[in-house]
């Protein structure tokens, strides 16, 4: 999906793409919150 981007959906892609990247930033901040001992 990421390669599919066109100029007119770019904007919306990049959204899509923040959206994911903040996803996983999340999930991990939350893990190691779960888990202090645990390194990534």
């Amino acid at each position: 999906s990421y390669l599919a981007c066109t100029r007119k959906n770019t904007y919306k892609c990049l959204k899509r793409v923040k959206s994911f990247c903040l996803g996983i930033i999340n999930f991990k901040f939350r893990f190691l919150f779960n888990n202090p001992h645990s390194i990534l």
